[in-house]
């Protein structure tokens, strides 16, 4: 609400009205090393999200509680498990195979972006969203991609605070692929083509249900079988996975005075999955305190996260989808117990690995426990902060940052031993499963890694009469370093004992190591006249270990500018206009995309070569260049800020492009040389964006206020050029840089088709042919972004609200191929296991030198069932592709601030008490052809995006219950 001031003037009642008003016209900002701006004088697009936009809904994870709050950014997860890897883009992709994430800068110093994931997000105080090199070209090549600046909360400087949260959230599988309730399990067909009932199959190519009682399973070692109805039980895959609890407490402590603060929190989240058996766990510390005497203030920010994992690697999901829809899965789940009938007598359990009913792949619940992987993260940071106030116009900021991490993490895999029996049903039936026992393997591994950071930043900050001045000085060295190993043991001696020196024959392993160092010299000025109209200017000048000695230095600048119109010109500003500002700026960054040691090859240890046991070293297939290099990405952005009706509504938009050249990409060589490839200096990509946000508050008086905020993205991508006459790169993971298209690319394989479009079937047959040439499907990134966040108070509620809309790009759904094969996917009943004659396809009545293509409209396929789809439709992936198009109702939260009179004559030492429902990816909402995954998932956070598999778990929403004390 605006600040007031009544004149008492001697009366006992005064009446006041609050009247709403939107922060942030004049609001502080930081940027670049932990620099304090004001949002008037910055030329550049900034986005701030406060901590209670973040925590709202009490997610868990920091990155992901951005999602759909800031225009530029998105936000992607890899699954639903307990501990997602996550992706953070802004304005999109610059480099063809380098990193293009942004940077995280935590309390002024630069760490590795999973360092977001580590962090308690009630510990942070704001978020500075810096977009493009424009903002960020002061904090060096790793800024190229924008920057997210975390500010942690510090000690309040008038009270003590002690607060305590509880959230208690469940968490259910809320989407599963589009499945065919009408056939089960078979995979072969009678003399008349009739398909055969198989107990121990697990494709669905079988006859259709109808309710009979049939066998599953082959008969136990007595002659008996298991039984069950032959008809569709579509709820036992959505029952197979658990309900998932998440347990968050958090413990807070503040307090201070003039001359210091102190801030202390601790976290415990622990979280079982919905993948039966899956468990993590995150421990936070932090301290953060400030000391100030005199014109000096020291100021210590420390955090120490424990994050730890057990998790299974088996691939679950893929097993549940060769689980024929009439078999009851969920019965299957105590596959490890003796059981008993009531005279005592042992009876078979049909869940177990003797005799559990499919032939060829293991009960998953069995596979859950067999396969598992933990882990522990130990993740540090800690930095200190010098300040000197030298003179009142002259500040000298000293600051050490240390980041280190540590990994460790076990492979188990669990021994299995079949009874004779179990083995006797591969020798008799070919029950591959019990082909023979499994030994326990192990693996084992741990790695280090830190990284220390140092700066030193002269500041000068004066006033000459309606001018100032602000100009700083800088120098910052960087150096990181990483260790790894581990050992494995491909079976081991005794099973289940897992300890290396348990091992049947020889060890494997690897080491590794790196280190890199660099520093930086750099200057930034702004200078303003009137407080109206800002210059500011930067350049920074680098030197890395990554590059030859011969290219350690490169140097970049940038340049924006900001005019306050309404203060320039006082008579704009009116009722109806309460602020305008123009800004604009240019700027070049630098950007590394090597690893370490890239200059040069290096040899690496061939397997069984020349033979046996021995040693041999072996070079890869692609020439090092040592002379390689920094991209350069050059960005140039102009926007307008404007303030209506009081404040009541503002917007901001931007308008921005890019352009990347000196890409490190790799040329295709003649293979006289030795080598097929090798990396070059070359190629350009072009980004450019429409960016708008809109705040507005609809309502606003004593017992209502309504804040409304949207934001609005544009991303046009395009590949201007490539190495030579290189016309495509590719990524990986179906991916492809190409020449003249969007970025990524994916590309796919398809039926011959006629000028038209219509598919070319044989006209005798009435089957398509597939082309051997992959074709241009569509781009994996999107085009558009939408964010939409709503926050309703009625007196003591408030109800907030968060919904995203990602839109105009395509994902592979790896699940097209997996439903197919299986059998148990809608599509492959699409047409009943009956011949049918092909959509919009046509034959070819002329001849191969002259077509004359006609609809066909007649002429059935040969086969409908499973040669069809299993070897016709699998083979190509053309309708794996869908729209990635997705609405998200992201956030729901219903708060309630309890009334201090109901506690106060209870207990006075309790100042506020806050209740809350909470409810995480509620909703969603995609087109009719994605009947697969959520298109938000993609199987990697690299730059090859886009692609979902049956590796990922299904996705799940989440709700529960928070209470707030506050003492």
């Amino acid at each position: 609400m605006k600040k007031q001031e009544v004149e008492i003037a001697g009366r006992s009642v005064i009446d006041a009205v609050l009247q709403s008003e939107l922060i942030g016209l004049d609001e502080v900002i930081v940027s670049a090393f932990g620099i304090k701006r004001n949002a008037a004088e910055v030329g550049a697009a900034v986005t701030k999200v406060e901590s209670d936009l973040l925590t709202q809904a009490k997610m868990t994870n920091a990155a992901s509680a951005l999602s759909g709050k800031v225009a530029g950014l998105q936000i992607s997860t890899v699954n639903a498990s307990v501990d997602p890897s996550v992706r953070v883009v802004l304005r999109g992709n610059r480099s063809f195979l380098g990193n293009n994430q942004a940077l995280l800068v935590l309390d002024g110093v630069p760490v590795n972006l999973a360092y977001l994931s580590t962090l308690n997000p009630n510990d942070i105080e704001s978020m500075n969203i810096l977009k493009g090199g424009n903002a960020a070209a002061l904090y060096g090549s790793e800024a190229a991609n924008g920057v997210i600046i975390v500010t942690t909360k510090g000690g309040s400087k008038d009270k003590t605070t002690i607060q305590f949260s509880n959230t208690t959230t469940f968490e259910k599988v809320s989407y599963f692929p589009k499945m065919q309730e009408r056939f089960g399990s078979g995979s072969a067909s009678d003399e008349f083509g009739n398909p055969i009932y198989d107990p121990f199959e697990n494709q669905c190519w079988g006859p259709e249900f109808d309710g009979s009682r049939v066998p599953i399973g082959l008969p136990d070692e007595n002659g008996d079988t298991l039984f069950t109805t032959y008809s569709a039980k579509p709820r036992e895959k959505w029952k197979f996975w658990d309900t998932g609890l998440t347990l968050q407490n958090d413990l807070s402590f503040s307090s201070g005075n003039e001359t210091g603060t102190i801030f202390l929190s601790v976290q415990d989240v622990l979280i079982k999955g919905v993948v039966p058996g899956d468990q993590a766990r995150r421990d936070v510390f932090r301290i953060n305190a400030s000391k100030t005497y005199k014109g000096f203030t020291a100021t210590v920010n420390f955090n120490y996260t424990l994050r730890t994992r057990d998790v299974s690697r088996s691939g679950v999901y893929w097993n549940v989808m060769n689980t024929p829809m009439h078999i009851p899965l969920t019965d299957f789940k105590n596959w490890d117990a003796k059981l008993f009938d009531a005279d005592g007598n042992p009876v078979t359990n049909w869940a177990d690995i003797d005799h559990y009913f499919n032939a060829y792949y293991p009960n998953p619940y069995e596979e859950l426990d067999r396969l598992r992987t933990e882990a522990r993260n130990d993740y540090i940071t800690g930095v200190l902060t010098l300040s000197q106030k030298i003179t009142k116009w002259l500040t000298l900021d000293l600051r050490t940052a240390i980041a280190p991490n540590t990994n460790y993490y076990e492979y188990k895999n669990y021994s299995r031993t079949f009874s004779p029996y179990g083995l006797l049903m591969y020798t008799e039936h070919g029950r591959s499963v019990s082909r023979a026992n499994i030994l326990s393997s192990y693996t084992t591994g741990q790695g280090f890694g830190w990284r220390w950071t140092n700066d030193a930043l002269l500041t000068f900050d004066k006033k000459f009469s309606d001018i100032s001045v602000r100009a700083i000085a800088g120098a910052t060295t960087r150096q990181g370093y990483s260790k790894s190993t581990e050992v494995s043991a491909a079976s081991l001696e005794i099973n289940d004992f897992f300890n290396v020196k348990n091992r049947v024959g020889e060890l494997g392993g690897s080491s590794s190591w790196s280190d890199s160092r660099s520093m930086a010299v750099f200057g930034d000025v702004t200078v303003g006249y009137k407080n109206y109209a800002f210059l500011h200017v930067s350049g920074r000048n680098d030197w890395s270990s990554l590059l030859d000695p011969s290219k350690w230095s490169f140097f970049y600048p940038g340049v924006d500018a900001s005019i306050i119109l309404t203060e320039m010109i006082p008579s704009l500003k009116t009722d109806v206009l309460s602020y305008a500002k123009l800004r604009g700026g240019i700027s070049k960054v630098g950007s590394i995309n090597i690893d370490n040691y890239s200059l040069e090859n290096i040899f690496s240890v061939a397997s069984d070569f020349p033979f046996g046991s021995l040693s041999a070293y072996t070079v890869g297939n692609g020439l090092n260049n040592r002379y390689l290099e920094p991209e350069f990405t050059t960005s140039s952005e102009v926007g307008i800020d404007l303030s209506f009706l009081r404040n009541r509504l503002s917007t901001n938009l931007t308008v921005y492009q890019t352009n990347t050249t000196n890409q490190t990409v790799d040329m295709n060589i003649s293979n006289a040389t030795g080598y097929s490839t090798s990396k070059i200096n070359a190629g350009e990509m072009l980004n450019r964006g429409l960016e708008v946000e809109v705040k507005t508050t609809p309502v606003a008086n004593m017992n209502w206020r309504w804040d409304l905020n949207f934001n609005y993205s544009y991303w046009y991508n395009r590949v201007v050029s490539l190495a030579g006459d290189l016309t495509e790169i590719s990524l990986g993971n179906y991916q492809y840089a190409i020449k003249g298209e969007p970025y990524p690319t994916i590309k796919v394989s398809q039926f011959y088709r006629d000028p038209e479009g219509r598919v070319i079937v044989d006209a005798k047959t009435g089957t398509p042919s597939i082309d051997p040439l992959l074709i241009k499907r569509g781009q994996t990134s999107p085009k558009h972004l939408i964010g939409i966040q709503s926050n309703l108070s009625w007196k003591n509620f408030t109800f907030a609200a968060s919904a995203d809309y990602r839109g105009g790009h395509v994902i592979r759904a790896g699940l097209y191929f997996d439903l197919l094969f299986t059998g148990i996917g809608e599509l492959s009943a699409s047409n009943g296991r009956e011949r049918f004659v092909f959509p919009n396809s046509v034959i070819n009545t002329g001849t191969a030198e002259n077509p004359v293509y006609v609809p066909n409209t007649n002429i059935t396929t040969q086969d409908g069932g499973v040669a069809w789809w299993t070897n016709t439709m699998r083979s190509l992936s053309y309708y794996s592709v869908v729209s990635a198009d997705v609405w998200k109702i992201r956030e729901l939260s219903l708060t309630y601030d309890v009334p201090a009179s109901v506690f106060a004559a209870v207990n006075k030492t309790v100042k506020g008490i806050k209740l809350g429902i909470v409810g995480r990816n509620l909703f969603w909402f995609v087109p009719k052809n994605n009947i697969y995954a959520d298109p938000e998932f993609s199987n990697t956070t690299g730059n090859a995006v886009g692609v979902t598999d049956s590796g990922q778990t299904p996705a799940a929403r989440s709700y529960g219950l928070n209470l707030t004390v506050t003492f």
